[in-house]
């Protein structure tokens, strides 16, 4: 039980981090204009799976892993191939982040109006 804790209590630190962090965005872009909110909301919504696809990648690893704790040396094909997975994965998200001008218009996010002149 008490191994379990030491496993949980730092990837729930970790998973209130986050959600605080992203509070403190959402609040800080809260005083902008509603394109720039529209903007961080699609962000969000592509890189928020993305993250937990990499996370579950990483973490999934754990039960392929834990038969090796005496043999560190025979876990690293292991660990190789869910860097792998990882990095895969990553690499896709970051595609979809880097297509978000491209989501946000099929979305229906409407586009930075043009600047005004006084």
């Amino acid at each position: 039980m008490i191994a379990l804790l030491r496993a949980a209590v730092p990837l729930f630190l970790a998973m209130v981090a986050g959600m605080v962090g992203s509070l403190v965005v959402t609040s800080v872009l809260g005083k902008h204009d509603t394109v720039t909110l529209a903007a961080f909301a699609v962000v969000t919504a592509v890189l928020n799976p993305t993250s937990a696809a990499v996370q579950g990648a990483l973490r999934g690893l754990g039960p392929f892993v834990a038969p090796y704790r005496d043999d560190p040396a025979a876990a690293v094909p292991i660990v190789r191939d869910a860097r792998w997975l990882s990095l895969a994965t990553g690499l896709v998200g970051a595609l979809a982040v880097i297509c978000v001008p491209l989501i946000a218009s099929a979305t229906g996010v409407p586009g930075e109006p043009p600047p005004t002149r006084c």
